[in-house]
């Protein structure tokens, strides 16, 4: 993932992913203002219907030399009906290598 901001301001912000994209990674909101930062990548189930999404949120934070993003995942567990399923939680790191 690579972030750059085009604008003399600083407000803009401008997320590409490197492709391939694992597990459909997707950034839906990078919020320069804030430093809020979402977005969404699902696992791949047996069937289509066995997919399962998970909502990443978090924030960015000026912490050593560099920004980092700091946030969780919320994960449904692989069961029969993914939309009412218990869900499993994780950390969200955006960092340099």
């Amino acid at each position: 993932m690579r972030i750059t901001n085009p604008s003399a301001t600083g407000l803009t912000n401008t997320v590409a992913i490197n492709a391939p994209a694992l597990n459909s990674t997707t950034v839906t909101m990078l919020a320069a203002s804030t430093g809020a930062m979402s977005g969404s990548f699902t696992l791949a189930g047996d069937t289509a219907a066995l997919n399962r999404p998970a909502p990443w949120f978090g924030q960015i934070v000026t912490s050593g030399p560099a920004p980092r993003g700091y946030g969780y995942f919320l994960l449904p567990t692989a069961t029969a009906k993914i939309s009412t399923s218990p869900k499993l939680s994780g950390r969200v790191v955006l960092a340099l290598p």
